[in-house]
């Protein structure tokens, strides 16, 4: 019985240290069915002085057990409250070790995988990115794992007067990618999504001779055709931006706007008429 309680008060003080071991987990588990014994104690000490024990060894051991449980009882309140306040203390800083990323950011987005997915389905929903259910899972198992896709979820979670609010974040061209192409992969590892994002812009914007159109206008319609993505200026000259960043250099069209052009065509109809002519 003396061995058993040792071990009872070894848990109870053991279980409240962070550090991992075979005795740590020992009295873990014995903290945990610490008010079990409590009450069997109790139950025994009471069984034996109703059954007429009095004066036996037995009865004797009975009451110290109870009186020992007892006693114990304030510490081990004691202790599961100073345990409680300390784990609710290291909570944050346990997301930000895990994210690998300050704990005042990990702490503004919730802490479940439900809560993050919730804000990455209400966002593509509200503004048509086109995410699939596996992408969308693939973008809040990144937030747990790099500050960059935590800070875009942090972005999905503002409210914004238009689309293009949202890319003016200090990452457009991932999010103009996002928005753009009807057909994407998404990664856990934002180093290799910046790569595929590259990979992707390069396609679009090599596959045509872009400087041979009359107009942005006309490629941009041409590239959606083809891709089936759904550009527009925005998006367009994002990855424009973003391709000449990574030296891949792109020529644009470079016409005079139709209201120059209907100008000199005034210009040149007005001299024709006049009585001296072009000359």
């Amino acid at each position: 019985m003396w061995t058993f309680l040792i071990y009872t008060i070894l848990g109870m003080i053991g279980s409240r240290f962070p550090e991992e071991g075979r005795m740590r987990k020992l009295s873990k588990r014995l903290f945990r069915f610490f008010p079990s014994l409590i009450i069997l104690g109790t139950v025994l000490g009471v069984s034996a002085d109703l059954a007429g024990w009095e004066g036996s060894a037995f009865y004797d051991e009975m009451l110290i057990l109870t009186a020992l449980t007892l006693c114990s009882l304030p510490v081990y309140l004691i202790l599961a409250i100073v345990g409680k306040m300390r784990a609710k203390k290291s909570a944050p800083q346990s997301i930000a070790r895990y994210s690998n990323m300050p704990a005042i950011v990990a702490s503004t987005l919730p802490k479940t995988v439900a809560g993050r997915r919730k804000i990455v389905e209400k966002f593509n929903e509200k503004y048509n990115l086109f995410l699939t259910p596996q992408q969308i899972e693939s973008i809040v198992s990144g937030s747990f794992q790099s500050v960059e896709w935590q800070e875009e979820l942090l972005a999905m979670d503002q409210t914004y007067t238009s689309v293009n609010s949202w890319f003016a974040g200090p990452r457009g061209w991932l999010r103009a990618f996002l928005k753009a192409f009807n057909v994407q992969d998404i990664s856990t590892d934002f180093a290799y999504q910046k790569q595929l994002c590259l990979n992707y812009y390069r396609q679009v914007f090599t596959s045509f001779d872009i400087a041979s159109f009359a107009t942005i206008e006309q490629c941009i319609e041409a590239i959606n055709q083809r891709f089936f993505t759904s550009f527009d200026d925005a998006t367009f000259m994002i990855g424009y931006r973003f391709l000449q960043a990574n030296g891949v250099n792109i020529t644009l069209p470079n016409s005079m706007p139709l209201m120059v052009d209907q100008e000199l065509q005034d210009l040149t109809a007005k001299y024709e008429n006049s009585p001296g002519g072009i000359h």
